[in-house]
């Protein structure tokens, strides 16, 4: 017996096996694979994000969410003072920033990032009236979302701002 199964010849040589090109792109948000042939580029890299939220559950909620969709997130912390040290240590392309935060101002933190570091925040508060909308506005935020928000509206939302800012 050769091993062979019945009508196999060992001397005749297999063909070469046939490669399929095929391209893709990975969409940076939901880390799912797309054809090219939306028109769009894939982002080159995800975002670095630095949240800022004194409310611990939502914040890891956040950190989960932006995690799973591919998001690099550089930091999770509680106070404007912290905000402003991680930001130094980390470079975070954004940061999501609340509004009230304990031991300190969300609007005050958002400025001095982007003034001492060149980071721009999405403000992400429960806060919209028009008066903290108007000081909100001296920080330049890409964006604001208003909570309460689930962590998949969060990711959607930044992805958006993301695509509007050419990010």
């Amino acid at each position: 017996m050769s091993g062979f199964p019945t009508g196999v010849d060992p001397n005749r040589r297999p063909a070469p096996p046939r490669l399929l090109a095929i391209a893709v792109a990975v969409d940076w948000r939901t880390a799912c694979v797309r054809s090219p042939a939306d028109g769009r580029s894939p982002s080159p890299r995800p975002w670095r994000v630095l949240i800022v939220e004194d409310e611990w559950l939502v914040g890891i909620e956040f950190e989960a969410a932006l995690q799973e969709a591919g998001y690099d997130v550089v930091g999770l912390v509680a106070t404007a003072a912290e905000a402003v040290r991680r930001c130094g240590e980390t470079q975070p392309d954004i940061a999501l920033m609340d509004i009230r935060l304990s031991g300190g101002d969300g609007v005050e933190a958002a400025t001095d990032l982007r003034a001492r570091f060149g980071v721009p925040s999405v403000f992400v508060t429960a806060y919209s009236d028009e008066h903290t909308v108007e000081r909100g506005r001296k920080a330049e935020p890409l964006g604001w979302i208003v909570k309460p928000v689930t962590g998949a509206e969060l990711v959607r939302r930044l992805g958006a701002i993301r695509d509007r800012s050419g990010g």
